[in-house]
């Protein structure tokens, strides 16, 4: 951008307010559906405009901010994490907006940064970022559940097969996204970290497919019934009966 044209837009970027919230959702949406969405987002940030778009993200960029801090910055994290979404509208809205409570949530113990919680304020505050930008409630909800439950699959240990189930019927339609976001949420620089991680991942999404796979084959029934069978063959009732059907099931 020109660096006459960037002065202007921060001395105009007060207009944004008069703009409706719908325009404003709709070219967020082309920003974030770019091949490289951060340029876009670094762009409002240098260029004042998001108290006027997403200045839920305002915090974020106060804390690059703030000297000798004793985490990784929260905002270059993010922006790793959008690039990395493959881009679909939820998994872009995600992306986004999945740390966005960690400023709120920050604490040190025993010279330790934590952020308990931030993924269920998280969740609360996408809520009412979208809803703001006027965005359709299945985006929404979609939006909402994998930011409030993003954390949950570096929690995999050693889980029951019940315990997979449960994650897998809590996740919901939005399973395979959130598979795609803790994929993009690793940007450790440290090799062995990384590794690690995407074997955590790479092992729970493999029992959720075998798991999903069992209750497909409890599901299937042999394609035809007795009735049929003995229509087709002429034969009267009797043990063959059970024994075609296992047949035509294998």
């Amino acid at each position: 951008i020109d660096p006459a044209t960037a002065t202007a837009i921060r001395q105009q970027a007060h207009g944004l307010a008069g703009i409706s919230r719908e325009r404003v959702g709709m070219e967020l949406e082309k920003l974030l559906l770019a091949a490289k969405p951060s340029i876009g987002v670094v762009l409002l940030r240098d260029l004042d405009l998001l108290p006027y778009t997403v200045p839920e993200l305002l915090p974020m960029v106060e804390m690059q901010a703030k000297p000798g801090r004793r985490h990784k910055d929260v905002f270059d994290h993010v922006m790793q994490v959008l690039d990395k979404t493959p881009p679909s509208r939820e998994l872009r809205w995600a992306g986004l907006l999945h740390d966005i409570a960690k400023p709120q949530t920050m604490s040190v113990t025993n010279g330790e940064v934590h952020f308990f919680g931030h993924e269920v304020l998280g969740a609360r505050t996408a809520k009412d970022v979208l809803g703001r930008l006027k965005y359709d409630g299945t985006l929404v909800e979609s939006v909402t559940a994998l930011v409030g439950q993003h954390m949950r699959i570096n929690t995999y240990s050693d889980w029951t097969d019940g315990a997979v189930r449960r994650f897998m019927r809590d996740a919901g339609p939005q399973l395979d996204n959130l598979f795609s976001l803790s994929r993009a949420d690793i940007t450790s620089h440290r090799f062995e970290r990384v590794r690690a991680v995407l074997a955590t991942v790479d092992a729970l999404e493999a029992r959720c497919r075998e798991l999903e796979a069992q209750a497909e084959i409890a599901k299937m029934h042999s394609p035809l019934d007795g009735v049929e069978l003995m229509a087709l063959t002429g034969a009267p009732p009797g043990r063959w009966i059970a024994r075609v059907k296992d047949f035509l099931l294998d």
